[in-house]
């Protein structure tokens, strides 16, 4: 006998459930994936990682708790799985073993760290955190105390604003700090190792997103519109070498504090910030990324081939605004 049908009342949104990100494992028998309901408690939405057996089977929840896990992410062996929380106050990356256990957080970004893209030999992480103008970078791999967000809430009511980019409002985030999306980089630690230091690796006032890496982990592919009019959606694909460990990008970065360590005293902590200003300067006048694509819009990012020869990008040229339908376009990654 069919149900009686009815009307859709508020309290239904508790019932709804949505899968979204699957994510197979490299042996290819287990699917993670974000499972996302809204909490009848907080009246927000609440997403968890869950895995199921790709044969088929019954879905298990990896992940629990108040807060928000997304983003799941293989490692090249199967044996970890980095994902986006919040557990911590902002969104971080974070690692955890395959067969369960603590979760352990591997960045500290002062404005939040997402994206997670594992290295082709599971040795590093490349991730996408905003940068500001006015950033001090000693503070970049600290995260914001309570005292630092009600300062910017205060600013952020009492203090005029002049706004020069076109997009400076978002319906899901208000206003648009002025910060940047840059890719960094950070070595995966073993167990019971300190948090390790991040690594800029793009720079200037543009956002930077979809990083990549080529099969051999020596070159990084973001996509990304590095023009004066930075509001036009369209974008290209640029390539450029991962910093090495003597770079000025690698110098312009510091670990972030362990716990309890001691605070440097104010001349230390004043010299320290002087190096890194200086280091963050070469290391900007010195990144010269190489546009590959030159013209197609890019939507959202590249995929490099097996041999590192080739990109394959899905775009177009904006033919009919808002209307044309992409492409799939192949480059060579040294260009022509």
């Amino acid at each position: 006998m069919s149900a009686t049908k009815r009307r859709l009342v508020p309290e239904d949104l508790y019932k709804f459930v949505t899968v979204s990100d699957p994510q197979v494992s490299p042996d290819g028998e287990v699917i993670a994936f974000v499972r996302t309901h809204i909490d009848p408690e907080s009246k927000e939405p609440r997403s968890h990682i869950w895995l199921v057996p790709a044969a088929g089977g019954k879905p298990v929840p990896f992940t629990q708790g108040p807060k928000n896990d997304t983003s799941p992410r293989w490692s090249p062996d199967g044996r970890t799985l980095a994902f986006v929380s919040d557990r911590s106050g902002d969104r971080q990356i974070w690692l955890i073993d395959r067969h369960g256990g603590e979760a352990r957080q591997l960045t500290q970004m002062r404005h939040g760290a997402s994206d997670p893209v594992w290295s082709p030999d599971g040795r590093y992480i490349a991730f996408t955190s905003a940068v500001g103008p006015d950033d001090r970078r000693e503070l970049l791999t600290r995260a914001k105390t309570e005292a630092d967000k009600k300062e910017e809430e205060k600013q952020a009511k009492d203090e005029a604003r002049t706004f020069t980019r076109m997009r400076w409002r978002s319906d899901a985030g208000g206003i648009r700090p002025e910060r940047w999306q840059q890719i960094w980089i950070v070595p995966v630690p073993g167990p019971g190792e300190p948090m390790p230091k991040p690594v800029q690796v793009t720079w200037g006032s543009y956002d930077h997103a979809g990083a990549t890496w080529s099969p051999d982990g020596r070159l990084i592919a973001f996509s990304a519109n590095r023009t004066e009019d930075e509001s036009f959606r369209i974008r290209d694909i640029f390539v450029t070498p991962v910093p090495g460990e003597d770079s000025p990008a690698a110098r312009a970065s510091v670990a972030p504090p362990e716990p309890g360590a001691q605070q440097p005293g104010e001349e230390e902590a004043k010299a320290l910030a002087e190096r890194l200003r200086k280091a963050a300067e070469e290391a900007e006048a010195a990144f010269q990324p190489r546009c590959v694509t030159g013209g197609i819009g890019v939507v959202p990012a590249a995929r490099v081939s097996p041999d590192g020869k080739t990109l394959a990008v899905i775009g177009h040229q904006n033919e009919y605004p808002k209307a044309t339908p992409p492409k799939i376009y192949l480059y060579p990654v040294e260009g022509g």
